[in-house]
């Protein structure tokens, strides 16, 4: 089973960090990105963050480890950060993780089915007319 890391980009002038991950998701890919981020001189914690799990395959977290990663205040609680998770199983994981976060204090948390849905929630486009 093929295995691939997650990556992240920082976009200075839209103020948020684009995060993605593909293949096998696992606890120590969320570790190695919380890492990265921590290291990043970009990194501003008052960023927004899209996470996008639109193409993540098989997913290997357990509760504990879900709670373990949501121990960590990488954002600033009132951050806007926004999952997108298309399939049961990820909405539920992504909601698990928002709820731990949500009971620490932060105020930014959304979890979304579709990316629209999710950038139009982030401010980065334009939601649809109302007819």
């Amino acid at each position: 089973m093929l295995h691939m890391p997650g990556s992240y980009r920082i976009d200075r002038n839209a103020r948020v960090v684009f995060s993605a991950a593909t293949g096998v998701f696992t606890a120590e890919d969320a570790w190695n990105q919380i890492n990265q981020l921590l290291a990043d001189p970009e990194f501003d914690p008052t960023f927004g963050q899209l996470l996008d799990f639109s193409n993540v395959g098989p997913v290997n977290l357990t509760p504990a480890e879900i709670k373990n990663l949501a121990g960590v205040a990488l954002f600033a609680p009132t951050a806007r950060r926004a999952f997108v998770s298309p399939t049961p199983l990820l909405y539920g994981l992504a909601r698990m993780y928002a709820a731990q976060r949500e009971v620490q204090g932060d105020t930014g948390l959304g979890v979304f089915h579709t990316m629209d849905e999710a950038l139009i929630w982030l401010g980065l486009r334009n939601p649809p007319p109302v007819v």
